[in-house]
């Protein structure tokens, strides 16, 4: 054995696989052990071959599993009981089978793998480009397609390339070429399953190299390793940057909230001095009017108190007998009599003298009155 070929099978040993080598029962189609492969995904080895063939039972044609609902693909992969809770545990497995068909429908436009026989190059590259399938399960098909050579796809050269395990090409024959010289006839499958998962995990088109088990033999991966920690560092260094930016922030709004916090408590408490003045304001109105009319209505019992003491004194007064009072009827009698009669000699002597006193004043007027005619009848006689 070549050393590529000793440090391939050390690097092997340091890859967990996610389930043991595929081992496709007997009488199965190329599709139907990718059908088997994806469920070692999801449940044990024995579990999947009898899910296996419980879909060939149901469904002659796959075509039908694949426009079906993972509840009804649940139902006939999962053991027979009663019960909808134990398909929940069956959903997954189901989905998965799903996803693996539509997907070959998708790249191929049928149901199965011709595509790689007619033209072998392109159809590798087709095969690798299935995400879902991935690079370890595309090994895996074309290696049962023909057992004779190591299966080759741009992801496994990618990975062994980095690895150092071979240099890269786009030649997928080329690259199965370079292989089959130094990988072993009994270790091709292992071979492009175990590196495939690596390429599905770790090494894909952007490598996560800091978590995969080969860094250390990577000399790829140790360079991208190494330039990731720069990256990491420069980014910590952004996040301190933008941790205290946000800090400051945070603080300027903390305290813009407490301004406004404070000026929305006074503001509560200006309105609620300014309620409880017009609380007061309005007790003491209410306060007056009750007092007011407390004292209208003290002032109108007391009058009627007084109408009622008035009617029924008047009412006493009324029945009791007349009797008339001894000073009001000396008065009466007084009044009744008649008067003395005066002399009458003063009022004619009155008399007398009131008509001589008029006589007078009649002569004195009418004898000032007399020149001024006079007058009057010269200023005439000269104006003629």
């Amino acid at each position: 054995m070549s050393k590529k070929s000793d440090l391939a099978a050390k690097l092997l040993e340091k890859v967990e696989l996610p389930h043991p080598l595929p081992e496709a029962p007997e009488g199965c189609t190329i599709l139907e052990a990718g059908m088997y492969a994806v469920l070692l995904r999801d449940m044990p080895p024995a579990r999947a071959k009898a899910a296996l063939e419980a879909l060939r039972k149901a469904y002659p044609d796959y075509n039908e599993t694949r426009v079906a609902q993972a509840q009804e693909i649940a139902e006939v992969i999962a053991p027979k009981g009663k019960g909808v809770a134990r398909l929940d545990k069956y959903k997954p497995a189901a989905r998965l089978v799903q996803a693996y068909l539509k997907e070959v429908f998708q790249k191929s436009h049928g149901l199965d793998f011709e595509f790689v026989n007619e033209d072998p190059n392109a159809g590798m590259k087709t095969l690798s480009q299935m995400d879902f399938i991935g690079t370890a399960l595309a090994g895996y098909l074309l290696w049962l397609m023909d057992p004779t050579g190591t299966p080759a796809t741009p992801g496994l050269v990618r990975t062994l390339d980095r690895l150092g395990l071979m240099t890269r090409t786009s030649s997928m024959r080329k690259a199965r070429e370079a292989l089959d010289k130094v990988v072993p006839d009994k270790e091709r499958l292992a071979y492009a399953y175990g590196f495939g998962v690596v390429a599905d995990r770790w090494c894909g088109k952007k490598p996560i190299c800091w978590e995969c088990p080969l860094l250390d033999a990577c000399s790829t991966g140790k360079k991208i390793h190494k330039d990731w920690k720069v990256q990491q560092e420069r980014l910590e260094k952004q996040r301190a940057k933008e941790d205290a930016r946000q800090a400051i922030l945070e603080k300027k709004e903390a305290a813009r909230r407490k301004r406004d916090e404070e000026r929305e408590a006074k503001r509560l408490e200006a309105e609620a001095k300014k309620a409880e003045r017009e609380a007061q304001r309005l007790a003491l109105i209410a306060k007056k009017v009750a007092e007011r009319e407390a004292a209208a209505a003290k002032k109108a019992a007391e009058k009627k108190k007084a109408d009622e003491a008035k009617k029924k004194a008047a009412a006493q007064k009324k029945a009791a007998p007349k009797k008339a009072a001894p000073k009001k009827v000396a008065k009466k009698a007084a009044a009744k009599k008649p008067a003395a009669k005066k002399p009458a000699a003063k009022k004619v002597v009155k008399k007398a003298a009131k008509k001589v006193a008029k006589k007078t004043t009649t002569k004195k007027a009418a004898t000032t009155k007399k020149p001024a005619k006079k007058k009057t009848a010269k200023k005439a006689t000269r104006r003629r």
